[in-house]
């Protein structure tokens, strides 16, 4: 019975992992700011296959690469960290974005480019 209610809903377009997976990593790295690494997890976690995942991500970074917007998300939280300890917002700006999901090369160029000082070795 859960088998022929489930190839119906597939039949019927409500079970697509694929465009699921699109919508889902459009959203978070538009809206979110989120790095591919993050995003790629969370739709693992959701039980999307690998390959549609990273396809899928992919396609959520094509039309802005991904470092463009990890430097729209260290431009927004770069002020803040700056307030509270300049001398320590290099490292705090690189942590943020690793936990963001975005590659450790992306954060230390952002961080480069951000606060004219070499980012934090890993």
């Amino acid at each position: 019975m859960a088998r022929q209610v489930l190839a119906e809903l597939e039949a019927q377009g409500y079970v697509d992992d694929q465009t699921f997976a699109r919508q889902w990593a459009g959203a978070r790295a538009a809206r979110q700011r989120l790095g591919s690494r993050r995003i790629t997890e969370e739709l693992r976690l959701k039980g999307i296959a690998r390959s549609l995942a990273e396809v899928a991500v992919r396609e959520a970074f094509a039309e802005t690469p991904e470092e463009a917007r990890a430097l729209e998300a260290g431009r927004r939280r770069l002020p803040a960290l700056s307030r509270r300890s300049p001398t320590r917002a290099p490292a705090k700006l690189h942590d943020y974005l690793l936990r963001r999901g975005f590659a450790a090369e992306v954060a230390r160029s952002v961080v480069r480019q951000l606060c004219k000082v070499p980012a934090p070795e890993e």
